[in-house]
């Protein structure tokens, strides 16, 4: 007897469940693409997004104030994805299999070197909202941490 069920034709395969694959499955999952967005619109609109449900939000053009909402029923994806990966089938299998075997306890990158594309400092949010600060080490020498000229001329005037 043959089977007459269509394939499924998905719009989107990823190959690896890696970091990458991960990155571009959120990428292609985003509500709002940084390709429209600055960093500072980002910025703003994930901690009003985070927090809307929770407080008054003041509007500062028409003065109107917004009352604290429930949270909307989640949106589908758009698009049919398919992720393929012969390290496991979950996410990161190979990546947390190396872990567990070098025995490496903390992912030494900055924190704004995660796969959220939409939320640059959503890893320190989920750290302080999970009571995990205790896990944060600071990295010496970090590109993006160093001073500048100025600062440096700053500090020196201020005697610090």
């Amino acid at each position: 007897m043959e089977d007459s069920t269509p394939p499924t034709i998905h719009d989107i395969i990823i190959v690896g469940a890696g970091p990458c694959g991960l990155a571009v499955a959120a990428r292609l999952s985003e509500h709002t693409p940084s390709a429209i967005f600055t960093d500072d619109e980002h910025q703003r609109y994930n901690w009003i997004r985070r927090h809307a449900r929770h407080m008054t939000i003041k509007n500062r053009k028409t003065g109107a104030d917004s009352k604290p909402k429930p949270e909307p029923p989640r949106t589908e994806r758009k698009y049919s994805t398919l992720v393929l990966d012969g390290s496991g089938s979950t996410w990161m299998a190979k990546w947390n299999r190396l872990f567990r075997l070098f025995d490496i306890k903390h992912l030494r990158s900055p924190m704004f070197f995660h796969v959220d594309p939409g939320d640059r400092d959503g890893m320190l949010a989920y750290t302080y909202e999970h009571g995990r600060e205790h896990e944060l080490v600071e990295i010496r020498g970090c590109v993006g941490k160093e001073l500048s000229k100025h600062q440096k001329k700053k500090k020196r005037a201020s005697g610090k």
